[in-house]
């Protein structure tokens, strides 16, 4: 009776001592252990060989790494996944093997599992998961029969090692998404509009940047560098094309075709002011419309809209201008709504105020010899200036006969340093002589009658 006791004591004293496994000291791991991640990216699944190392005693193998088959580790997302896979293994004429395992203080369940070889006996198979790639790990292992032999002796500290150094180094890739917001440029496109000048063109539809969410997939290694590679892209707003509309439309005019450009610029208001008293609006005045300024390569073009008017019953208007001295050119244009609708264009290098101009009227020249070019202010209110498009004039434009002699200078550039009175003379005083005339003559009709 005292063999068979003494027996038992020392079999229990070696099982624990055989299925003691070593301890890991000084591992800086958490002591969380995750479940095995879901719907993660993966990478390949790598065995690696798998020893039970007495907790006590350095480099020393314990009789229980007999139960250890073989291991496996894969990443998913960010964490390593190991697998373990245990079975049941033969001593002092027992079969037992480990029935409870905790990796770094937490309880791991034991999976039955079907493994292909007959010889191994009753295999589970253990998982955790670990953020980072490990080649050891402190365990503990519950063995029944060491508990029957020995009360308190089942559960016993272990060191469970791994052999990783046939594991590829981009295994420790860190992959990260990365959620963007980025403009989609929008198209444009240009359709021909029978109904607008050849030579000028028209927004139809503004076009409109779209706006699309990028998700990519970031791959940091070790040494910082990483790689981006779009996952997916969701469009959550769509561009809108920009349609911009050609005129094809030939306008002929006195046998000639009428050739205008767009330009982007400012509407200045304007007013003719007599050319002897200062503030003193012209009868002429009537006669402008609007200046329409714009800026190409540092140079002011001036282009001034002058309509006709009608006074004692008869309608005329502008048709020779001079600026500065200098006869510019007067074109003949179609705006609608203006009575006979005129355009001097002139140039300047500076930014004008006001500048000193003569007009020329036939009706005026008809009733008075000479009187029919008068001199005038041409004053530029810039204060209010609105920014606009408008079709302007070129060289191939039907242009006015005055009926009066002097060459247009080429290009209507008007340059001369700033005089003690720049403006446009306007043709009131003309028109007053031609009213007192038109006055007489009519009176003295009624006389004779």
């Amino acid at each position: 009776m005292k063999k068979n006791n003494l027996l038992k004591v020392f079999s229990a004293a070696v099982i624990v001592s055989t299925l003691s496994v070593t301890e890991l000291s000084n591992v800086q791991i958490p002591a969380k252990v995750a479940t095995a991640a879901e719907n993660t990216p993966s990478s390949a699944v790598y065995d690696i060989p798998v020893k039970l190392m007495n907790y006590y005693t350095p480099n020393k193998l314990s009789m229980g790494n007999a139960a250890m088959v073989k291991a496996t580790v894969q990443k998913i997302g960010n964490q390593f996944k190991y697998t373990v896979i245990l079975k049941d293994i033969t001593f002092l004429g027992m079969s037992d093997g480990i029935r409870k395992f905790w990796v770094e203080g937490k309880k791991i369940p034991l999976k039955s599992i079907t493994y292909p070889d007959p010889n191994v006996k009753n295999p589970v198979q253990v998982e955790f998961m670990s953020p980072a790639l490990k080649d050891s790990f402190d365990v503990e292992v519950f063995v029944n029969a060491m508990e029957q032999i020995m009360p308190g002796a089942g559960r016993q500290k272990a060191k469970l090692t791994f052999d990783t150094s046939k594991v590829p180094s981009s295994i420790n890739d860190l992959t990260s998404e990365e959620t963007k917001t980025e403009e989609i440029p929008y198209k444009t496109t240009k359709v021909e509009n029978p109904n607008l000048e050849k030579g000028t063109e028209k927004v139809k539809t503004p076009g409109k940047k779209g706006v699309k969410t990028v998700v990519y997939t970031v791959v940091t290694k070790a040494d910082g560098t990483q790689t981006k590679t779009v996952k997916s892209e969701s469009i959550t707003q769509q561009p809108v094309d920009e349609v911009i509309e050609v005129g094809t439309k030939v306008v002929q005019q006195n046998n000639q075709i009428q050739q205008t450009v767009v330009k982007s610029g400012y509407v200045v208001p304007i007013k003719l002011l007599n050319y002897y008293e200062n503030n003193k609006l012209s009868m002429g005045h009537a006669a402008m419309v609007d200046a329409f300024v714009y800026q190409e390569n540092g140079v002011y073009n001036y282009v001034i809209t002058m309509k006709d008017i009608t006074f004692l019953g008869q309608t005329d208007g502008v048709s020779a201008f001079w600026v500065n001295g200098k006869k510019v050119d007067l074109y003949e244009v179609k705006i609608p709504g203006l009575l006979h609708p005129k355009q001097a264009v002139f140039t300047s290098t500076k930014k004008l105020d006001k500048v000193e101009v003569e007009v020329f009227v036939n009706t005026m020249e008809k009733i008075m010899p000479g009187g029919g070019r008068k001199k005038a202010i041409l004053t530029f209110d810039w204060s209010k200036a609105k920014l606009d498009e408008r079709t302007v004039p070129t060289s191939s434009t039907p242009k006015v006969d005055g009926g009066i002699g002097g060459p247009s200078d080429n290009g209507g550039r008007v340059d001369n340093s700033i005089l003690p009175r720049t403006g446009l003379e306007t043709s009131s005083s003309l028109l007053a002589g031609a009213i007192t005339l038109m006055g007489a003559v009519l009176l003295g009709r009624r006389k004779q009658k």
